[in-house]
């Protein structure tokens, strides 16, 4: 593989992103034990071995989140996709 000079200086950040896009290093037994607790509400809501989606960034990860339990997952596209061109141009 060829990188250039330019790329290889962004090269670990862009690994980082990706890692934390993918939780990678997630602890899953510490997520289900702070997370166990909602089979309370109903029995096996959260199974043990359920990752958390991860984000680019934090602020991805929330936005994600807070949308989700909001809207449909075509209806959070949509939405995202609004607020990015009215946002971020």
């Amino acid at each position: 593989m060829c990188i250039s000079e330019e790329l290889l200086k962004v090269l670990p950040e862009v690994i980082a992103k990706i890692k934390n896009q993918f939780d990678i290093y997630s602890e899953l037994n510490g997520i289900y034990e702070k997370l166990k607790s909602i089979n309370d509400v109903a029995p096996g809501l959260f199974i043990k071995g359920t990752g958390i989606l991860g984000g680019i960034d934090d602020f991805e990860s929330c936005v994600r989140a807070i949308i989700g339990q909001l809207v449909s997952v075509k209806s959070a596209k949509n939405n995202i996709k609004k607020n990015c061109r009215k946002f971020w141009r």
